[in-house]
Order: structure tokens, then sequence, then C-alpha cells
């Protein structure tokens, strides 16, 4: 897995942007590229990159049942 994280600074409690994109390697050989944006979020830094790392899980596990 290859990724690259990013983030903006806060204004008026609003987290502007916190983001990841990666390329991601199934088992098969396949790539799957993905990309998660969190913007205006009032979160904090650990509820945003978990929100991040689930919706990112769930494209992994989504690609991989369709790789069976």
């Amino acid at each position: 897995m290859a990724h690259k994280t990013g983030s903006s600074g806060t204004v008026n409690n609003l987290a502007r942007a916190t983001n990841d994109a990666g390329i991601v390697t199934l088992p098969d050989g396949r790539h799957v590229a993905i990309a998660v944006f969190v913007s205006d979020s009032a979160a904090d830094e650990a509820t945003r990159d978990a929100v991040i790392a689930k919706i990112s899980r769930a494209a992994w596990d989504y690609w991989l049942e369709k790789a069976q």
C-alpha cells in the first residue's frame, strides 16, 4: 500500500480538510485507488482519521470479495 495524507487548518472549530489517498495492491495483484476527503468537520482528528480508515476498509473488503 502507498498513501499520502493531508490536512488543512481549523477555522471556527471546523477542520476544513482531512484527506488520505492511496493505492492498494489486492492479493491477486490488481490495484485499487482510494481517495477519502473529510471536509468542514467539527470532529476531532482521531475521529476524522477513523472515518477515513473505515471507508478505506470498506473499499478493501468490497474489492477483495469481488476477487473471489
